[in-house]
């Protein structure tokens, strides 16, 4: 396995970063969340698991949660 420190040290702003990490960043911030089949959901995550993402989406009364596999990328806003 690599020396996760040295590699930090190499790559620049957040890579290297595990997914956990960088969710558990990403909480309470705004988040554009692109889905394989093309759409993009907005919000704030919420709440993570194995499984999938916790989103609150801005006009709806309630959480909605995203399973993971059908996530293609987030982004921060």
């Amino acid at each position: 396995m690599a020396d996760t420190a040295k590699l930090d040290e190499k790559i620049p702003g957040r890579w290297g970063l595990s997914e956990a990490r960088f969710l558990s960043d990403c909480e309470n911030e705004p988040v554009a969340i692109h889905l394989r089949s093309g759409e993009i959901m907005r919000g704030f995550i919420v709440g993570v698991d194995n499984y999938g993402i916790g989103l609150e989406v801005t006009g709806r009364a309630n959480p909605v949660w995203v399973h993971k596999h059908a996530v293609d990328y987030i982004e921060r806003e």
